[in-house]
């Protein structure tokens, strides 16, 4: 770590007026925190070029696992896309947070860009040294890192791996635009190193055992978004076709997700 001060306090950069708030994940089911929200491996990834050392970082993913062989092959060429030209988000992390001089422990692609025809964008989990939140997004080069030819900009979730690794609890009154800093992060966390595809530093370890009741509220969660899309309610996806096509990727994870969900639990008894 670099510099200790990062530890003593929670940075965040997009607290904004609560009455802006579109929407709640907690109004929907709750989230509860259970530290450590996530682990690591001791596996370093940078440049990656074996396509076999890919597919294993993709074997654990369910988008990957109920896929067929030719999507399976797409899948691996949109990863290997985005490792090799991984130095593109790189730069726009250490143009943005460079000056809190924390390290960028973890970049993984999340959302639909792995798997869908025409994801729009390329979502990725960034987890910071420290104490942290932050959304953002960019779109200089980003037809470097496209595959698809489809996406408009790439988005950022960061995190703090003190946040997620327990070693300090997330302020859960802190919110931006109807999102809870503690729900953001235990939800985005919640499933990655199932969905989530590393392309830049430690991946996640896959957890022993399933966070059933919180995988539950991400579900009601996903559905509660889809229910308020449709109806008109969250400004950005107010016109159509965005709007359908939001409610329908939202429908269309938390089923998958369920399936899986239901799947590892009948598998255990």
């Amino acid at each position: 770590m670099k510099n200790s001060v990062s530890r003593q306090k929670y940075t965040t950069l997009t607290n904004g007026k609560t009455d802006q708030a579109t929407y709640h994940d907690r109004d929907s089911l709750p989230f509860e925190a259970v530290y450590p929200l996530i682990e690591f491996s001791d596996d370093y990834i940078e440049k990656q070029t074996d396509p076999k050392k890919l597919e294993k970082l993709l074997s654990s993913n369910f988008w990957y696992q109920k896929a067929n062989s030719l999507q399976r092959k797409e899948m691996t060429e949109r990863v290997a896309l985005v490792n090799s030209n991984v130095m593109i988000i790189l730069d726009f992390i250490k143009q943005k947070y460079g000056h809190f001089d924390q390290e960028c422990v973890h970049i993984s692609i999340a959302g639909s860009y792995l798997y869908s025809k025409n994801p729009g964008d390329l979502d990725l989990d960034v987890v910071l040294e420290g104490s942290f939140f932050d959304y953002s997004y960019f779109s200089n080069g980003i037809e470097l890192l496209d595959k698809t030819n489809s996406i408009n900009k790439v988005s950022l979730t960061v995190m703090g791996l003190d946040n997620i690794s327990g070693a300090r609890k997330i302020p859960s009154e802190i919110e931006n635009e109807g999102f809870l800093h503690q729900d953001t992060i235990i939800r985005e966390t919640l499933v990655a190193p199932m969905r989530n595809v590393t392309v830049y530093g430690r991946p996640f370890l896959t957890p022993d055992s399933l966070d059933s009741k919180n995988i539950i509220a991400r579900i009601a969660r996903q559905l509660y978004f889809a229910s308020l899309t449709l109806k008109g309610q969250i400004p950005y996806y107010k016109e159509e076709p965005l709007r359908s096509k939001k409610v329908l990727s939202r429908i269309d994870e938390a089923h998958d997700i369920l399936e899986w969900l239901y799947m590892n639990i009948s598998d255990k008894k």
